[in-house]
């Protein structure tokens, strides 16, 4: 046990020390880029808050959601119409359109905890089909699958360089609120859930409610990301709320690390460098990425970040005892 809060302290410790150096990184470096990497460090924010949302009900609770596309969209969709139809400002429009991700997450999270493994996962994807079956085929008030065009932000944040920092204060926020939830109580039941349901069910945890709350505050996560990224793209398509979107959050939780804190901002990094250097060179870069993720779950099933964390905890169990020579 004393052996285990040691460990557990390193680990917290080594994390504050690469979140003080990546926040220095965040802020000083981007003014020194170009506006193309300036626009593609934003997208990595956006993709990094949305892959937090399917880590944390993958990494932590153990189920495999299809659906995170739907609360993108959502939020995305929300947001495009109170900008474009109503004069409403742009923090109420953020606003609404994380609530309304959160209460459709709600909806749907009320059958899906009801079930489990493959289940869990159609189930999941169900929800995110239906929307991007009413976004794709309503014209008259959605745009159909021409999406709502012209969707600007305020001007104090028209600039890509000003709309860069705002994310990256959403995402730092995010970032906190999700360490606090893994880290708490409540995310050692998680844990529990993940790793036996039926033991933490023994025991005493609530095993569908803490299911329920993930599954919301996952679908807000999600909102959230779909709603910073409309205003950015300058428009929303039903391409951002069906199936294939869904597996995006999946595969940058898959390559980062699903059950490391900085997992999901390392694998949605990992995903869009991937994404826009291979396009430079053919237009079928889901084959190599594909490839390149399927790579990652044969050979590094934690993720990246998860097979450097296990050999840094190998390394600490290694005693002096061990390491020398046997005569």
């Amino acid at each position: 046990m004393e052996f285990l809060n040691t460990e557990r302290v390193s680990l917290l410790l080594g994390q504050k020390r690469w979140a003080f150096l990546l926040a220095i990184i965040a802020v000083a470096v981007p003014p020194l880029m170009g506006r193309y990497w300036i626009v593609l460090a934003n997208e990595i924010l956006v993709q990094s808050i949305f892959a937090m949302s399917a880590s944390l009900l993958y990494g932590y609770m153990g189920r495999l959601s299809f659906g995170q596309g739907a609360y993108f969209g959502v939020g995305g969709y929300i947001v495009a119409l109170l900008l474009t139809k109503t004069s409403v400002s742009f923090p109420f429009a953020l606003v609404a359109g994380v609530a309304g991700a959160t209460i459709y997450a709600a909806v749907t999270g009320y059958f899906c905890i009801r079930t489990t493994g493959i289940y869990f996962a159609i189930l999941s994807s169900v929800g995110a089909e239906v929307v991007h079956y009413i976004t794709f085929t309503n014209y008259s008030f959605l745009g159909g699958e021409n999406g709502i065009p012209n969707i600007y932000p305020p001007a104090a944040l028209s600039g890509a360089l000003t709309y860069y920092y705002f994310s990256l204060g959403i995402a730092a926020g995010v970032l906190v609120v999700y360490w606090l939830i893994v880290n708490s109580v409540f995310g050692y039941s998680l844990r529990c859930i993940r790793d036996n349901p039926e033991r933490a069910t023994f025991i005493g945890i609530p095993v569908r409610r803490n299911m329920f709350i993930a599954f919301v505050i996952s679908g807000a996560i999600a909102g959230l990301a779909g709603a910073i990224f409309v205003p950015f793209s300058r428009i929303v398509t039903p391409s951002m709320c069906g199936l294939f979107k869904s597996m995006e959050p999946v595969f940058m939780s898959v390559i980062g690390g699903g059950r490391v804190l900085f997992g999901p901002m390392f694998g949605a990094t990992l995903w869009i460098l991937m994404e826009s250097i291979v396009l430079t060179y053919t237009e079928y870069w889901p084959i190599v990425i594909g490839s390149i993720v399927m790579v990652i779950v044969l050979f590094m099933p934690g993720g990246v970040l998860g097979l450097l964390q296990g050999k840094f905890v190998a390394s600490r169990h290694k005693t002096p005892e061990a390491t020398k020579p046997t005569k």
